[in-house]
This record gives structure tokens, sequence and C-alpha cells, in this order.
């Protein structure tokens, strides 16, 4: 595991960012030059991929468009989007609920993910279940 940390050190040592590509199995590279990275360097990433697969994995999954580690609000701020506990894009790493799961909060329907419908209490800032309504005057 001591070669993979190295390895990886090395590729950010010369500006490669290496990320998960789609369906969780390619490794994807980015670097900001025109020319391929050294030929030994990308056999050694070949040669290792699983176990540096392994380390770019991020611990709360990772963006579905970029491949990047999400952070622990599984948010990916290289595309500035985020995923809603049901697990669909919400649009912005912003907001908390994709369309669908806030109106299904509004409506009262349980959220996946999150249960009950509930909002922050201001001063605790723990969720707490709170009555939804509107009065007429």
């Amino acid at each position: 595991m001591t070669a993979v940390v190295e390895l990886l050190a090395r590729c950010r040592a010369m500006g490669i960012e290496l990320a998960v590509g789609a369906g969780g199995a390619a490794l994807v590279w980015e670097w900001g030059r025109d020319a391929d990275p050294p030929a030994d360097l990308l056999a050694d990433l070949s040669a290792n991929k699983s176990a540096v697969l392994a380390l770019v994995r991020g611990p709360h999954g990772n963006c579905h468009q970029c491949g990047r580690a999400l952070d622990d609000r599984r948010r990916c701020w290289r595309c500035c989007d985020r995923l809603c506990p049901c697990g669909r894009p919400t649009g912005s790493a912003f907001i908390e609920l994709c369309i669908a799961c806030g109106l299904a909060l509004d409506a009262g329907a349980a959220v996946p993910g999150r249960g009950v419908p509930t909002t922050r209490a201001a001063s605790a800032g723990a969720w707490t279940a709170q009555p939804v309504g509107l009065t007429g005057g």
C-alpha cells in the first residue's frame, strides 16, 4: 500500500488529478497539458489500478459527473452539485434535497433516507417535527 500512496503523491506532484470514472471501475486522470503523462507513470497506474481506485474513492461516494470524492454532505465542489439522500443530484451544492424529495417534504410524505418530514429548529440546530401551514387573513 505504501507504493500506491507514493504513486498518488507522484501524480499530485506532477499536477495530475485522479478520479473514479463512470461505474466505479475506471481510473480517470486529468492533466493540464496537451501531452500524455509519462509512459512509466501510466504503466504503474495500470498495474496498481485496483489499489489506486480504493484510495481515490471517497468515504461518502464519488461524483457521478467528474468522479471526484464527495465531502461529508455528499457535495462535489468541482461540479457544484450535491446528492440528495435518495441518490439523485440536487442541481446545486447548496441545495440539500432534489425536486422530488423537496415536493414530498412539502406534501408531508416521508423523504427517502430522512423518514418523517421535519423542519430545522433555529435555536437547537436539530431536526424537530413542526406543523406546516398557511394562515389567511
